[in-house]
């Protein structure tokens, strides 16, 4: 049906006749979603938390306040952070990844406009788009929290969700999740094996800090993701059975 290097061809070529806009856009999404081919290394946890219980013991000497009540502050702060970092999330992260991938989706037929990065919070319908994605997040999270597996292979099935949401205008969130799962089904390990196909990318960007990642490997792959979704949509209207 298709090829890696059909895709990944596609993919280099539609984000190359629109190369400023797509290194854009392909850094907010990086922003939004924390999710780099440049990512750092995690530090020391030992000497993490030492300096942490230096600290906290310096802060009660000098407050006067116990350790656990110092602890117990903290861990307050911390979340109402959360819950605010979740409101963000569904009200605003979660629209623009939606209205990023159609910028991808429209970009591999002509150079699209940076606007329609926006578009997820009006043309596909607001509401429906935090709900969706609510949902998308909520159930790939339930799948890390059981499993790591559950969480990989939940993620793969509603990978198309963006996507979805942005052709299909009318759809509820629960068909597009629906719909995502039908068309990955035996399209889950092919898709893994296309994202491995980068990681002499994806070590070239750790390499350089980053910046390949920002200004090539980002854009190429988020572009190539594009390319793979409009494969499997043309699959499965042409000879598949999922019609919603």
């Amino acid at each position: 049906m298709w090829t890696r290097s059909e895709l990944k061809q596609r993919g280099k070529l539609a984000f190359k006749a629109n190369y400023w806009k797509c290194v854009l856009v392909s850094l907010i999404l990086v922003i939004l979603t924390g999710a780099s081919s440049g990512g750092s290394a995690a530090g020391n946890s030992d000497e993490e938390g030492n300096s942490l219980m230096n600290a906290l013991q310096t802060a009660s000497q000098q407050t006067g306040i116990s350790v656990g009540a110092i602890v117990g502050i903290v861990f307050g702060v911390i979340g109402v952070a959360f819950v605010i970092g979740l409101v963000i999330s569904i009200l605003v992260k979660n629209p623009f990844i939606v209205g990023c991938r159609s910028f991808y989706l429209n970009n591999s037929d002509a150079p699209a406009n940076f606007g329609q990065i926006a578009a997820g919070f009006s043309k596909f319908g607001y509401g429906r788009v935090i709900l969706t994605m609510f949902l998308h997040d909520l159930l790939i999270g339930i799948g890390f929290f059981l499993l790591i597996v559950p969480g990989v292979i939940l993620t793969y099935s509603y990978r198309l969700v963006p996507y979805i949401l942005a052709e299909n205008p009318e759809i509820s969130g629960m068909d597009a999740l629906k719909k995502s799962a039908d068309m990955m089904r035996g399209q889950k390990w092919n898709a893994f094996v296309l994202d491995l196909s980068f990681i002499g990318w994806m070590l070239l960007a750790i390499i350089t800090c980053g910046i390949v990642g920002i200004f090539y490997v980002d854009p190429y792959m988020h572009a190539t993701d594009a390319e793979l979704y409009k494969a499997i949509r043309d699959h499965y209207n042409g000879n598949g059975t999922v019609n919603y």
